[in-house]
């Protein structure tokens, strides 16, 4: 499993069935910033459905396809940050969101250093990307950074 204190305020955790609730919670409140650039956002109507999310997110972590994190940002789930593996090319596909209340801080920045820092360091790839849309000025900077 992937957990991970990167300081007294943030914390990324592997996404769990049990965290369906809060997460679901988190997206309807940001519905209206996340639907311009993530287009799974209309479609995730309830918690079972973001609970179903998690599963298929898990067994594909077990199949090390991808790994799908939680944000926590002052104890509180904020967001997430995932990455796609491409295991015959040793590489990596980022991509992330944010609720707006941990905007402006830091925060994805350091949780994308730290899943960056993983896919190098602990899955032993060669290569990472990130992946965001170019209109999108707050996304493009955390990749600049």
């Amino acid at each position: 499993m992937f957990s991970c204190r990167i300081d007294d305020d943030l914390e990324l955790r592997l996404l769990e069935p049990r965290h369906a609730e809060e997460l679901f919670q988190v997206v309807d409140e940001n519905r209206g910033d996340l639907r311009q650039w993530l287009p799974w956002v209309d479609s995730t109507r309830t918690p079972e459905a973001t609970r179903g999310f998690i599963q298929q997110s898990l067994m594909r972590f077990a199949e090390e396809e991808t790994i799908v994190i939680g944000v926590w940002w002052n104890a509180k789930l904020s967001g997430v940050v995932e990455g796609k593996r491409d295991n015959l090319n040793h590489a990596m596909d980022v991509g992330y969101w944010l609720a707006g209340r941990a905007r402006g801080r830091g925060v994805m920045t350091r949780s994308c250093q730290e899943l960056i820092r993983h896919a190098f360091d602990g899955l032993g790839l060669q290569r990472v990307q990130i992946r965001c849309a170019e209109e999108n000025r707050s996304s493009c900077r955390i990749a600049e950074r």
